[in-house]
């Protein structure tokens, strides 16, 4: 499986009412278009097979807005949205996932902006202080599903991959890997005010 862009941000208190979530991630849909608008400057549009069946209209849809995603009776509660983004809000942290692969994320400057940018205005529509992005074949997020801390997540990165890189704006060049996924990983504050 190919590592993808992941980001983890804490939040205070507890959010678990799905039309209050919807509501903050509306907040951030422009820097999210942003997202969509870089891919589809990448490619052609995607397109629906079946546009009237319901998943085609729910693809369509997520294009254009945040769509709730199915929580199983678990206590996250998903959502997915334009870009490829994907936000899972757990009792006191969230997690962005991406549809961006890891080395693209650390290699081609542009898509690591839009990225960026939209992984801190998503944390900051939940007032989260900061924000961790590293792949998402980290040992760190199995550890976040089975009910770790931020805290405890940011020690198993330190663990598995050192201490972390700088900034999200420049990419050291020992960070990148030519031969295997590259191990780096971020530590940030979050950069937007809400």
């Amino acid at each position: 499986m190919t590592a993808r862009a992941y980001a983890v941000f804490d939040f205070p208190g507890e959010i678990q009412d799905a039309q209050e979530i919807s509501g903050r991630l509306e907040c951030a849909l422009p820097e999210v278009y942003s997202v969509r608008a870089y891919w589809l400057e990448q490619s052609k549009p995607p397109r629906v097979s079946r546009p009237n069946s319901k998943l085609g209209k729910l693809q369509i849809e997520r294009d254009k807005r945040w769509v709730t995603g199915s929580s199983n009776g678990s206590e996250v509660r998903r959502f997915h949205g334009p870009g490829g983004l994907s936000v899972w809000i757990w009792r006191r942290h969230g997690e962005i996932h991406s549809s961006c692969r890891w080395t693209g994320f650390l290699t081609i400057n542009r898509l690591r902006h839009v990225h960026v940018k939209a992984f801190h205005r998503i944390a900051s529509v939940f007032n989260g202080k900061s924000l961790i992005v590293m792949p998402s074949d980290s040992l760190a997020k199995d550890g976040l599903w089975e009910g770790a801390t931020i805290e405890a997540a940011i020690a198993e990165l330190e663990k598995e991959w050192g201490p972390p890189q700088v900034s999200t704006e420049e990419i050291a060049p020992d960070a990148i890997r030519v031969n295997g996924s590259p191990r780096a990983w971020f530590f940030e504050d979050v950069k937007y005010a809400v």
